[in-house]
C-alpha cells in the first residue's frame, strides 16, 4: 500500500475470516453506555467531537468489501464497548469526503476523543477496529 503511514498499513489488513455473509439488522442506533452503529449527520458528528472516539465508516451499497466491513461490524457491536460508528454515503457525501482525502469507498477515519483524525484505513479488519476502540 504505498502512500500510507505505517498505521494505516497495519488497519488496512482486513480479513474475510469469520465474517459471514449473512443478512444484514438494521443501523443500531445510539444508547448511552453502548457501541452504536448510525448514520451520518453533521450535528451527530459535532456532539462526539471533544467528547469520546469514535469512527466515521464511508459506505457504498454497490461496493461488496463496504458490505462485508458493515456485517463484521453489526455482527461484532456488542464486543465494541462504547464505540460509536457513523456511517457516511461515499456516492453522496462529497464534501465530507473532500475534507477528509478520503477517494475509496470502504474507508474508515478513526477519530481522537477531540475530534481530531487519529488513524484512517482502507478496509479495516475488525481487530483493528477493535484495539482503536479498546484503548
Amino acid at each position: 500500500m504505498s502512500g500510507c503511514s505505517p498505521a494505516e498499513q497495519d488497519l488496512t489488513l482486513g480479513t474475510e475470516e469469520g465474517f459471514a455473509a449473512a443478512s444484514l439488522p438494521a443501523i443500531q442506533s445510539y444508547q448511552e453506555g453502548q457501541a452504536s452503529y448510525e448514520p451520518y449527520s453533521f450535528e451527530r458528528m459535532e456532539e462526539l467531537k471533544g467528547k469520546r472516539k469514535f469512527a466515521l465508516f464511508f459506505h457504498a451499497s454497490w461496493c461488496p468489501t463496504c458490505r462485508k466491513i458493515e456485517s463484521f461490524l453489526l455482527e461484532n457491536l456488542a464486543g465494541l464497548g462504547q464505540a460509536t460508528i457513523l456511517k457516511a454515503d461515499f456516492d453522496t457525501e462529497l464534501e465530507l469526503r473532500k475534507e477528509y482525502g478520503v477517494a475509496v469507498q470502504s474507508t474508515v477515519l478513526f477519530f481522537d476523543a477531540q475530534g481530531a483524525v487519529a488513524q484512517k484505513a482502507i478496509d479495516p479488519s475488525l481487530d483493528s477496529v477493535r484495539s482503536f476502540f479498546a484503548l
